[in-house]
């Protein structure tokens, strides 16, 4: 049996950590590998000069690791019962989110492309989804073409990304209805709270676009559509420890957090025991030692 290496991008430390599990280098070798190559890292140049084969990243199952930031009024009761659900399953389960649609009174109904709100029926039609030339065209985007799981691989403060009070799809939804009761009332729920969910997930989850950010260690569509498993298996994983050389360089010429995101599959949930950790958000401010 191949053994699990949780790769964790979250922190500088935990990447160095994973780069030197995975592949089998102190952090001393990492260190000396960076300074030596400051402007010049790449994948195939740490090979030559560490002689790593190909074989070796190959050799053990990788689950990524990644952040996802919450509210909810239920101390993530729903998240513990279910696990991290995509959007469209949060809004039609007895979820906070779900649950407090329905109190404001809107209704849901995804296969038949409607939402129903003050006993007015909205269309949500599924082939204006990729439209969003305005924020009401976010609704149907989000529900048919953006409903997975996002979470942070590295971020310098996932608490500023701007999801920490409300949801996102909520300020979309108030526009789409014209009300701006539903983005209102959430906000200022007395109970509510803002959480970050730490869970691991298998690379094969992670939908094409983790994998498409725009440096030297990007995969293409083209790699997706016309490489076999195992070669499509080894870009992914070169591609993390690119990440890793990136995000480590950065820590020390730069002192810049690199921005990377991870998109789940839309059929991908994440169950409860697969979540690592869930931190208050004074508890991640701690863990991660950031500043405010």
């Amino acid at each position: 049996m191949k053994k699990e290496v949780l790769y964790d991008l979250t922190s500088v430390h935990s990447a160095i950590d994973s780069l030197g599990e995975y592949l089998n280098l102190s952090e001393r070798q990492i260190g000396k590998y960076i300074t030596d190559n400051k402007n010049t890292y790449n994948v195939a140049e740490l090979q030559d000069y560490y002689l790593i084969d190909d074989d070796v990243f190959l050799e053990s199952d990788i689950s990524l690791v990644t952040l996802h930031v919450t509210t909810n009024n239920d101390e993530c009761g729903a998240i513990k019962k279910y696990g991290l659900l995509n959007l469209q399953q949060t809004i039609m389960n007895d979820t906070p989110l779900g649950n407090y649609l329905k109190d404001q009174g809107v209704l849901f109904d995804i296969e038949n492309k409607q939402v129903k709100y003050k006993d007015k029926l909205y269309s949500i039609n599924k082939e204006h989804a990729g439209i969003k030339d305005s924020n009401k065209d976010f609704v149907p985007y989000k529900i048919y073409d953006d409903y997975q799981v996002n979470s942070f691989i590295s971020y310098d403060n996932v608490l500023e990304y701007g999801v920490q009070n409300m949801p996102e799809f909520l300020h979309n939804l108030s526009d789409f209805l014209g009300s701006k009761d539903i983005g209102f009332n959430w906000w200022h729920q007395e109970s509510k709270k803002c959480y970050v969910v730490k869970f691991k997930t298998a690379l094969s989850n992670c939908a094409n676009d983790t994998f498409y950010s725009g440096d030297d260690g990007a995969l293409t569509s083209n790699d997706f559509e016309y490489l076999d498993g195992e070669e499509l298996e080894l870009l992914k994983r070169k591609w993390l420890v690119y990440q890793s050389l990136s995000i480590i360089s950065n820590s020390i010429f730069s002192d810049i957090t690199k921005e990377i995101f991870c998109q789940l599959n839309f059929d991908v949930t994440v169950p409860y025991s697969d979540i690592m950790k869930i931190y208050t958000a004074s508890e991640y401010l701690e863990e991660y030692k950031i500043k405010r």
